[in-house]
């Protein structure tokens, strides 16, 4: 009887040591895993948010160009709007004036088109 008990715990305490070796090993391998994951997510994340920021410049880039070019746009005009303010009785004289105040603001946005080519602007 003694003998079997004994048997009994060793192969039990060897059990044990297998299941502690393979559920250290199966720990390692999911943190490598997840390591590696994690890795591959920040890389991937970090190109991505790097595309990001290159998308988000030329945006902007353009975007603050085009604002730019709204407010010179929007100084000449109040100008323009201060010197009707002066006028009242040559109502007819104003309308002629802004209508060649668009046909030079026209000629404008061709040469501005030109000038903001996106090759030309940002090159990376």
């Amino acid at each position: 009887m003694m003998m079997m008990t004994v048997m009994i715990i060793i192969i039990s305490r060897r059990r044990r040591r297998k299941r502690r070796r393979r559920r250290r090993r199966r720990r390692r391998r999911r943190r490598r895993r997840r390591r590696r994951r994690r890795r591959r997510m920040t890389m991937m994340m970090m190109m991505m948010m790097i595309m990001r920021g290159i998308t988000l410049r030329r945006s902007m880039f353009l975007f603050i160009v085009g604002i730019v070019d709204d407010d010179d746009d929007d100084d000449d005009d109040d100008d323009d709007d201060d010197d009707d303010d002066d006028d009242d009785d040559d109502d007819d004289d104003d309308d002629d004036d802004d209508d060649d105040d668009d046909d030079d603001d026209d000629d404008d946005d061709d040469d501005d088109d030109d000038d903001y080519d996106d090759d030309d602007v940002i090159k990376l």
